[in-house]
């Protein structure tokens, strides 16, 4: 029964796997056919543009997003088991079916946007092609916020106008990336369960894209979950890695918030060093249930994390 759950993952960059194939050689993490492989049911897909010299900022950044955007919709043309998720009628189809799979389209980082008519007119042909998840903040602030290598800056006004036209249109804002004083000021606007598409607890790794406990509880308050990633500098300051490490997020979020509040984000495609041992790509993920479930998980909790949290999230944003 392990074996055979389905999945879904708040956070993949699989397109940086596909792109980039020899940044992981054969140590591929993830590709379209290991979804389907480990019954990666529905993935949330990054668009995660590296534009030239690494400049987020750079001019050529939309046009990448736009490419990005298109590299999923062919993937879906190529292959008539994948479909992009415009709405929860497709979403629900997908989760019940036996042959199908579904792509969230979501750009991480919205960092080139100026708030002019081009950029609104911008996001809505996104929109239009698929879009459904906005990280508005990817690390470095912009017009939207601060992000995480940036305590100072809180969600601007711009932000607050992007969560308002989001929740209009059914599309997620995931809170990951932000620093606390803009995640808080987005929670206390957001009428919808707040998505943390990938992110770990604090108290158990210092580091700055993790979650202390406020933020947890504001997730739970808002009916809403955190996906659990995979990379090892998240997991643990130092030393080796396993399995059992990364449950022990999976226990604290629990004993903190709850079980109804956790799922998978794993972060496969772009996890860069300090790879988990037994949990290093997307065909891994039966091996972490089998270890949720000797930690004394029950089944009805282990499917609450692969996918139940998560879809009850997805279907409270993404409209009919």
């Amino acid at each position: 029964m392990i074996s055979s759950l389905k999945t879904i993952d708040l956070h993949q960059d699989i397109l940086l796997n596909t792109k980039y194939p020899d940044s992981q050689k054969d140590d591929s993490q993830t590709s379209f056919d290991m979804l389907k492989a480990a019954n990666i049911k529905i993935v949330l897909g990054s668009v995660f543009p590296i534009p030239p010299q690494e400049n987020f900022f750079h001019p050529k950044v939309n046009s990448l997003i736009t490419s990005d955007i298109n590299s999923y919709i062919n993937q879906c043309k190529l292959d008539i088991n994948f479909s992009i998720i415009f709405n929860k009628e497709i979403l629900n189809d997908i989760i019940t079916s036996q042959t199908k799979y579904g792509i969230i389209i979501h750009i991480e980082g919205l960092n080139v946007f100026k708030d002019q008519c081009s950029d609104w007119r911008l996001l809505e042909n996104w929109f239009n092609l698929g879009l459904r998840s906005i990280g508005p903040i990817w690390n470095l602030h912009n017009s939207f916020g601060g992000g995480a290598q940036d305590n100072q800056i809180g969600l601007t006004s711009l932000g607050h106008e992007l969560i308002e036209w989001a929740e209009n249109k059914g599309v997620l804002i995931d809170f990951a990336h932000m620093n606390p004083k803009t995640f808080m000021g987005a929670a206390k606007i957001s009428n919808k369960p707040i998505l943390v598409s990938h992110g770990n607890a604090y108290d158990l790794c210092s580091k700055i894209r993790n979650y202390d406990k406020l933020q947890l509880k504001q997730i739970a308050e808002s009916n809403g979950v955190i996906g659990i990633f995979f990379a090892g500098n998240f997991i643990k300051p130092s030393g080796q890695l396993n399995l059992q490490d990364v449950v022990d997020h999976f226990d604290y979020i629990k004993k903190t918030i709850g079980i109804n509040h956790i799922s998978i984000g794993s972060d496969f495609g772009g996890i860069i060093n300090r790879k988990i041992n037994g949990l290093a790509k997307s065909t891994d993920l039966p091996a972490l249930y089998q270890t949720l479930e000797k930690r004394g998980y029950t089944q009805n909790e282990i499917q609450k994390i692969s996918y139940e949290n998560a879809l009850r999230v997805l279907n409270s944003n993404i409209q009919s």
